[in-house]
């Protein structure tokens, strides 16, 4: 099970911030903040560049970085590569 710096469980609901959709290549932008109660080694803040598949079913390129409370980069993972997003309602 996944904890937050103080031990507690991570909220059941987290919104995006700053989001952004750019139609023109079915990307998507946006973050999480978690703040003083980050996940991990101080993921403060996680960034997504989500690229949609044409269909909108998948997501078929793209990130997802952490950063720490200075801004420093931490971990980096590929969509398709190290995560994988499928929806199996319009499959």
């Amino acid at each position: 099970m996944y904890t937050l710096k103080d031990g507690s469980a991570p909220p059941e609901k987290v919104m995006f911030e700053d989001e952004a959709y750019d139609k023109a290549t079915n990307t998507f932008t946006a973050k999480i903040t978690w703040g003083d109660n980050w996940f991990g080694q101080n993921e403060y803040q996680w960034k997504f560049n989500m690229v949609f598949s044409n269909d909108l079913t998948k997501i078929s390129g793209g990130s997802q970085s952490s950063f720490d409370s200075d801004g420093n980069a931490g971990f980096s993972r590929v969509y398709q590569e190290l995560l994988y997003y499928n929806n199996y309602n319009y499959v």
